[in-house]
Order: C-alpha cells, then sequence, then structure tokens
C-alpha cells in the first residue's frame, strides 16, 4: 500500500496550446515535459500499449492504470503548481484564465475518475482549492466531514469505517473544502 500527495497530472494541455485551441496533452507537445520525469518508472505493459507516443507513459493519467499497488491519492482537483508553473497559465485573475482553471479542473476530474473506479480498492482525496500542497495534511481539509488523515488511515488498516473515496466536487472553479488554507480565488 501507498499513498502520494500532489503527484497525479492529468491529460492536460499546456496554457499556450490550449489559448491556440490545441488540447493535445502537454507530452505530445513536448515529450520531455513528463517522459523525462518519470522515465525511472515507465511500466513496460504501458510502452508496449504506446509504441509511437512512449512519452505517454510519463503521464500519471496514463500510467496510472498500469499500477498495481493499492494506491490512496490526494490532490488538489486545481493544483496551483501544475496549472500555473508547469502548464504556464499566468496567474492574473484573467477570464481567459479563470477559463483554462475550468479546463485543467475538468480534466483532473475526468482523469482521477479511473481511481474512484479503481477494482484494487484505491483511495482518493480530492479538494476543491487552487493549491498545491500546502493544505494536504492529515487533519487540515474535510471533504464530506471527513479528513484525509481519517479516510487514509481507515482504507490502510482495512477498517471500512468511513469512505475511502472523497471528492469535493462543489463546482467547475475552485469552491473551498471545508478547512484552511483554501485558494479559491483565480
Amino acid at each position: 500500500r501507498a499513498s502520494q500527495s500532489s503527484w497525479y497530472y492529468p491529460e492536460v494541455a499546456a496554457y499556450a496550446n490550449w489559448v491556440n485551441n490545441n488540447t493535445e496533452p502537454i507530452y505530445v507537445n513536448d515529450p520531455r515535459a513528463l517522459g523525462e520525469l518519470w522515465e525511472s518508472i515507465r511500466d513496460e505493459n504501458c510502452l508496449a500499449d504506446f509504441p509511437d507516443l512512449p512519452e505517454s507513459c510519463g503521464s500519471v493519467g496514463i500510467w496510472y492504470r498500469y499500477l498495481r499497488t493499492p494506491t490512496f491519492i490526494i490532490n488538489n482537483r486545481f493544483d496551483s503548481q501544475q496549472i500555473f508553473t508547469r502548464l504556464g497559465a499566468p496567474d492574473n485573475g484573467s477570464p481567459l484564465t479563470t477559463e483554462y482553471v475550468e479546463y485543467a479542473g475538468r480534466q483532473m476530474r475526468a482523469s482521477l475518475q479511473q481511481v474512484a473506479d479503481s477494482p484494487k480498492g484505491d483511495g482518493l482525496f480530492v479538494m476543491s482549492c487552487l493549491e498545491h500542497t500546502s493544505n494536504t495534511g492529515l487533519n487540515v481539509i474535510q471533504v464530506d466531514g471527513v479528513t484525509y488523515g481519517q479516510s487514509l488511515g481507515d482504507w490502510y488498516f482495512e477498517r471500512n469505517n468511513v469512505p475511502h473515496v472523497l471528492t469535493d466536487d462543489c463546482g467547475d472553479l475552485p469552491c473551498g473544502s471545508v478547512g484552511t488554507p483554501c485558494r479559491l480565488t483565480i
């Protein structure tokens, strides 16, 4: 069993490409983007399934389906490090940036659905905040009245007293999990 914090990268286009109506995931336009980052853990089955685009196996949203270890993931649906730093969106509150944040959040939600549906019983704790990791402490934020620490411990020790898949899906933009800190403004 393993728990990962804020490492989940869905298939999202870089901001500069997205504003030009190119929604290919970042690894298509910049093969080094995620391929070099995750090369040490590329799965051979994934590489066999994507022989023409091995860089796709560097995307957690792709290689997650090859992961055999039961995993509990905690992530912000609007990961500020991914959106503003990695994907290059300006952190300026403009209508275009707001639209991009909404797009990135939709992509994250769609990609994380495979974790929620995992037959191996993976755990998932997703907050609706525009943050990276500052709010991922064990007892900092609640989703549906349950903290990450409560859900993780219950999942890890297989107690099954609280839900193991918790998603704060209160809207298409950051809308606030219970607790602090939680950046909501773009």
